[in-house]
């Protein structure tokens, strides 16, 4: 399973819009002082959606806190 498909899954789960997802990373980062725009964020969440990009690690694990998940490594 890929980073598209995990995010995907999870907001099928949710009954949640590609663009409710991109207000939701939104606000999460505009909650930590980021200035930032829909319109950036909308462009980025789509090509990682469509897999035209993968996203950086800090940035799936935004996307996972997004949609009300945790995003941990464990090493064992």
């Amino acid at each position: 399973m890929n980073y598209s498909e995990v995010l995907l899954e999870r907001m099928a789960d949710l009954d949640c819009a590609p663009n409710d997802l991109v207000h939701r990373y939104h606000d999460l980062l505009v909650s930590r002082g980021v200035k930032t725009t829909v319109e950036s964020r909308r462009n980025m969440v789509y090509r990682i959606l469509n897999q035209k990009t993968r996203p950086d690690i800090s940035t799936f694990s935004d996307l996972v806190k997004s949609l009300g998940g945790d995003f941990n490594v464990k090493w064992s």
